[in-house]
């Protein structure tokens, strides 16, 4: 019997966080570095040579060392107040960034290495391979492909790029480090969340494409071809669902995105899907037309981050509460969506579950309480009938 929803009650939370009472200090654990790290992707670091041997890739060799990481030389700055006053208006700062973009939009440099090697000027060497493995990562994003920054940042924390220490705080400032870089730039304002969408800016992503040795690891629809080594793709979601099977021999696939296009064709998940990609940390389904995911994404007990914003899913299979990895999990814009898996409470490890106020869901699964990570949450559901009480939140 449906519940009636004279007993339903939806707690919007103040902001769109809730921070855990643990302190969240730049540099501390970071949600994946204490993880079993088993499966560290190194192989994007070295480019396979004409007769068939392996060189190194960049990074190169520091211009100069000796300077502190950007979380101790930036986010002094970040945290005590003494960075650039900008505009409090969100239009008034995308306005005057895209101006500044439109008088220089070119970046000037003839290689990302070159690119790279300006960049790491003033970081501490321990930085260098991230920040490479950041720079590569863009590849899989074309011209004019919109995201917003907390997509980007989510991401490069599921990557975990070698026990790199990332947090959310940490990662905001790189993040910044790219758009001051001018790597990506504001694109509009999403009008439905009033959030800023980025883009890359278009010269950049001209340097990543003239980056031949990239297709060895990273795949991009229509630009490079799929292998058995490739460990990072995307895909426009306007695809013939039977090329997904095209991903089966690229067993180590670390990343898969499929990203919004008008007209998408993707309404179903082959079962064998996860089956065959076992080692996914990173899966994007977002604004595709699927209703339901397949049990067997059970299978992937290293995936950190599931986004499904935006499709008209109506349920989660109860396999997925055993992805204890999971760290994210976007169901904004699901406004099908009917309830949660009752073992969400197993997700430990979970930081932010972004679902959408207005969807269809009556209640919130038992249980919250043990989701100490939990660092987002738009809104919690208030159920007598359930028995969820905003008391399940109090030790969050």
């Amino acid at each position: 019997m449906e519940e009636d929803y004279r007993y339903k009650e939806i707690v919007e939370l103040e902001g769109t966080s809730i921070i855990s009472n643990k302190k969240k200090k730049i540099c501390e654990k970071s949600g994946v570095s204490y993880f079993d790290e088993s499966h560290d992707v190194d192989d994007d670091m070295y480019y396979t040579s004409d007769d068939g041997g392996k060189t190194p890739s960049p990074p190169p060799e520091p211009l100069y060392s000796g300077k502190t990481p950007v979380f101790d030389q930036i986010s002094e700055l970040y945290i005590s107040g003494e960075d650039e006053e900008e505009p409090d208006d969100i239009n008034e700062r995308s306005n005057a960034f895209v101006e500044t973009m439109e008088e220089e939009d070119k970046i000037q440099y003839d290689t990302v290495e070159e690119f790279f090697k300006l960049m790491i000027r003033k970081f501490d060497t321990s930085s260098h391979s991230f920040i490479w493995r950041c720079l590569l990562l863009w590849y899989l994003f074309p011209k004019n492909c919109e995201f917003y920054m907390e997509d980007i940042i989510h991401l490069w924390i599921a990557q975990s790029f070698n026990n790199f220490p990332l947090d959310e705080d940490a990662a905001c400032l790189w993040y910044e480090e790219f758009e001051q870089m001018r790597v990506v730039e504001p694109s509009c304002l999403d009008s439905s969340t009033g959030r800023l969408r980025y883009k890359l800016n278009h010269s950049f992503v001209d340097l990543l494409q003239a980056q031949p040795n990239i297709i060895n690891r990273y795949y991009r629809d229509g630009n490079a071809y799929i292998s058995e080594r490739t460990l990072h793709a995307s895909l426009q979601d306007n695809f013939d669902p039977v090329k997904l099977q095209d991903l089966y021999p690229s067993k180590g696939l670390v990343t898969l995105l499929i990203l919004h296009k008008q007209g998408s064709r993707l309404d179903q998940i082959p079962r064998d899907l996860f089956l065959k990609l076992t080692l996914l940390r990173a899966l994007d389904l977002s604004h595709t037309c699927i209703t339901e995911l397949p049990s067997s994404i059970g299978n992937l007990e290293d995936l950190r981050y599931l986004n499904l914003s935006g499709t008209p899913i109506t349920t989660l299979p109860g396999s997925l509460c055993s992805l204890y990895q999971l760290q994210t999990l976007k169901l904004r814009g699901c406004l099908k969506f009917l309830r949660l898996p009752k073992g969400m409470h197993k997700l430990v490890n979970i930081r932010h579950l972004d679902v959408d106020v207005s969807c269809l869901m009556n209640s919130m699964p038992p249980g919250f309480g043990n989701l100490a990570e939990l660092r987002t949450l738009p809104a919690f559901i208030v159920s007598k009938e359930s028995g969820c009480h905003i008391t399940e939140l109090k030790n969050l």
